[in-house]
């Protein structure tokens, strides 16, 4: 039999040093905020294969000590997924679970992945007046280069943009030069025509013919609703959008495009949100709306 004998003094020791161990333990942890929960951007996607998408996940708490996530398909056969970004690659038709897994106490959230033979419907239809020869209010005059363009809508109607017929061959222009009693620089102007579409995922693609815009912002926009953001707002408020801010040489027609998602049946304008100072120009060639079907 072993006897264990502890003084009164030497019991108090022993707690309090049990105490401090406890509010101690893990060199720092007392202050570490654990995770309750993680939520993807997406639940649900379809693909066609070879496509990507790349998944967002948000982990609760905002300021929870340890945010790291990691990713993984259950069927590697139809849809594969990076382990640390969220990016998916489909890979052949079927079903994929992406189960995004937290670090810290084991979270989950999962997106079903719907890999399908699909396509990009040309609906360009929908739009008016897309491409060249763009037409014009007032063709009948061949040196008004500010004219409204047919079907579409302008805030700057006399000194912004227009239908430009002669070496430009009737492409969409918009410039802004140093002419006496016009404003030497334009502050957010837009260019746009507004129509419904159906929920679905949707791609808008410009050809740009020259751009030289050197100082100033040059946006192709989609924007929920019957009108476009303001230049400073484009990035944070529109379903889509494209910077154009490459310097191009005459005859380029460079494509641009983006994508976005429609959640709901919307009112959705198209179209284009410019700054720009004088002596600076961009031509367009036409604009194509698809869907992806």
């Amino acid at each position: 039999m072993i006897n264990i004998r502890l003084s009164l003094k030497n019991v108090s020791i022993i707690i309090a040093c049990f105490a401090v161990g406890m509010m101690y333990s893990g060199c720092g942890k007392e202050n570490s905020v654990a995770v309750t929960g993680v939520t993807l951007n997406k639940n649900v996607i379809t693909l066609s294969p070879n496509r990507t998408e790349i998944l967002e996940a948000t982990v609760w708490p905002a300021n929870a000590s340890n945010k790291t996530v990691t990713w993984k398909s259950n069927n590697e056969e139809v849809a594969t997924v990076d382990p640390e970004t969220g990016e998916v690659i489909a890979v052949d038709i079927g079903k994929a679970i992406i189960t995004a897994t937290t670090q810290d106490r084991n979270k989950k959230s999962t997106c079903t992945v719907n890999v399908s033979l699909a396509w990009w419907e040309d609906i360009t239809y929908k739009l008016k007046n897309t491409a060249m020869p763009f037409e014009r209010v007032d063709f009948d005059n061949p040196d008004n280069l500010y004219a409204d363009v047919t079907g579409w809508t302008t805030t700057h109607p006399d000194a912004f943009c227009g239908v430009a017929h002669r070496n430009i061959q009737n492409r969409l222009y918009f410039f802004r030069w140093n002419e006496p009693g016009i404003p030497t620089s334009i502050e957010n102007g837009k260019f746009y025509q507004t129509i419904e579409l159906n929920a679905g995922t949707y791609k808008f693609s410009t050809a740009v013919f020259c751009n030289d815009i050197s100082s100033g912002k040059f946006y192709s926009v989609a924007n929920r609703g019957n009108n476009l953001p303001d230049t400073d707002d484009v990035e944070q408020e529109s379903l889509g959008f494209y910077l154009i801010d490459e310097l191009l040489g005459w005859d380029s027609n460079e494509i641009y495009t983006f994508e976005f998602v429609l959640s709901e049946k919307s009112n959705v304008t198209f179209g284009f949100v410019l700054s720009m100072e004088a002596n600076s120009q961009s031509v367009i060639s036409n604009v194509e709306l698809f869907s992806f079907q």
